[in-house]
């Protein structure tokens, strides 16, 4: 996929989904195995399924959308917050069912959706909410906060976070001192007492960087896109994304499977399975060989299936099966659909578009990338082999590009407005707070510099790594890590035991990895944990 030296083997591993309340932070391991009672295919010696306690009840109250939207705050000494900032763009700060279950004083519940209403534009940060106990929850005690913005951010009505305290001392988190500390909460890059005044605003659009860019005119301020850069992943996206990265074995559209399968003399083959809830778990009630040879990029669009064979040609295939046929001559590699076109690098590792039927090929840009992810239609973040192969991102309509990073970075995941990546050397997970960039118009020189800020885990990762879709971080083992504990992450390159190759809506696929190759292939239901093997496709 990568030239000799700029992508290390795939040899990944993650966990088997449990289903643990979201703010507990815990890692997420793999369950019990069992027998199968019904079993349509045998996987070498015997199929098995696996199972996991069934999911807590996650669905939000329908009067909002919850985001990460990157704000911080100062607290004494003592004290820590959930990194798990939760904001609402309605008029009303939403409440999260599991609290109402897993918290006290859950008859509070309404109060705090009839009260925390915004009021109105106002100049400092509007009044807060305590309203909930939890005695062990993070690193201590804690008391959940409500705060409203007040007007102050346009885009934001307000947030929710955990305030703990570190000496065990449930009435310290709701002092006077933490009321002082809520007037410091303000959005990433702000200082305080200046909170709201970095909201974007509408920008017109650059000239493509190929030709110089006019000056403008005495009564017309510069812009650039960055200043409205706002792209948020939910967790379904972000499985999709960190697929992508991990060669794109498979895709999903309904219950239908599509994806890498071993025929009976372990030759790879492209395979659609149809899925049927049974129970906990998911059966393969019909399947379909649809190519035959070693499938990555798979992508599903409509009733077509894409993909790369073979790690060279551009195929396609229609989704209830039909003749593959070859639509992009190769070498090519990350492919990708967004929106009604074909992205993919070719032979030279430049990125290009072409339409669906694989016409009108166009190299969009004249830079060798690698790991390229159009995060919409219109940007697109990559590898800038020239520039000491650090992240950038660009805008695929003016041209508009600027370095994320400053050193080689690799396989970059969205999840939430939050991008994680593994960086340097030593390949540490970093952090990345993509839509909150520090964007300075230098009228001199007559140009915008865009930077970025960037955090470390604590400890190297040294291979790859893979995030879920219900948000937990895998880099060698058979746990994961929640994805607001990220900084913990370590990994071992080399020592994969189980990979998940996919992680969508209602299905995710995992590999038990063995000897440095696949040893069983599952298909595990999301809602429920519940894990089934599948075997050879003849």
């Amino acid at each position: 996929m990568k030239k000799t030296g700029k992508l290390l083997a795939l040899l990944l591993c993650a966990a088997m989904l449990l289903a643990l309340l979201a703010a507990c932070g815990g890692g997420k391991s793999g369950g019990e195995t069992q027998e199968p009672d019904d079993e349509p295919m045998d996987w070498d010696d015997g199929a098995e399924e696996t199972s996991a306690p069934a999911a807590e009840n996650t669905k939000e109250l329908d009067i909002g959308t919850r985001y990460d939207a990157g704000f911080v705050m100062d607290l004494p000494a003592g004290f820590r917050y959930d990194d798990g900032w939760c904001c609402y763009t309605d008029g009303k700060i939403q409440a999260w069912l599991p609290d109402a279950d897993f918290y006290e004083y859950d008859h509070n519940l309404e109060d705090v959706l009839e009260n925390a209403g915004v009021t109105g534009p106002g100049e400092k940060l509007g009044a807060f909410t305590l309203w909930t106990r939890q005695a062990e929850e993070f690193y201590g005690p804690s008391t959940h906060y409500y705060i409203s913005f007040n007007g102050l951010y346009s885009e934001w009505a307000g947030c929710h976070i955990f305030i703990s305290s570190l000496n065990n001392n449930y009435d310290d988190t709701f002092t006077p001192e933490l009321t002082e500390a809520m007037k410091t909460v303000r959005r990433k890059g702000e200082a305080v007492g200046e909170q709201g005044g970095g909201a974007s605003a509408a920008v017109k659009p650059e000239k493509p960087d190929e030709k110089p860019e006019p000056s403008p005119e005495p009564d017309q301020e510069p812009t650039t896109p960055f200043t409205d850069l706002f792209i948020v992943y939910d967790g379904a996206q972000a499985g999709e994304m960190s697929a992508f990265m991990n060669y794109g074995r498979y895709a999903c559209s309904g219950d239908k499977l599509v994806g890498l399968g071993f025929s009976p003399d372990s030759e790879p083959v492209l395979v659609r399975m149809d899925l049927k809830r049974n129970g906990s778990f998911a059966d393969v009630e019909d399947y379909e060989i649809l190519s035959y040879g070693d499938p990555s990029n798979v992508c599903i669009h409509g009733d077509t299936v894409y993909f790369i064979k073979d790690w060279d040609t551009v195929c396609r295939v229609p989704l209830d099966g039909g003749q593959a046929e070859p639509i992009i001559n190769g070498p090519t590699a990350y492919l990708q659909v967004c929106g009604d076109s074909l992205y993919f690098c070719d032979s030279d590792y430049r990125f290009c578009r072409a339409d669906l039927d694989g016409d009108n090929v166009e190299r969009l840009f004249d830079k060798e990338v690698y790991f390229p992810w159009m995060l919409d239609e219109e940007w697109l973040i990559y590898q800038d082999d020239a520039d000491n192969e650090s992240l950038h991102i660009r805008h695929i309509p003016t041209g508009a590009d600027a370095a994320i990073t400053d050193e080689p970075t690799y396989m970059p995941i969205l999840y939430g407005s939050d991008l994680y990546a593994l960086c340097g050397d030593d390949r540490n997970l970093v952090l990345i707070d993509l839509i909150n960039p520090r964007v300075k118009y230098d009228e001199a020189a007559g140009e915008f510099s865009v930077s970025f800020d960037v955090e470390y885990s604590r400890e190297s990762i040294g291979g790859d790594f893979c995030i879920t879709s219900d948000g937990y971080i895998y880099t060698g083992s058979k746990t994961g890590v929640y994805i607001d504990y990220w900084k913990d992450a370590a990994g071992e390159y080399g020592e994969t035991e189980l990979f998940y190759a996919y992680s969508g809506e209602d299905y995710a696929v995992y590999w038990n990895m063995a000897d440095g190759g696949i040893s069983g292939i599952y298909i595990e239901v999301l809602e429920t944990g519940g894990a089934q093997s599948i075997g050879h496709f003849s």
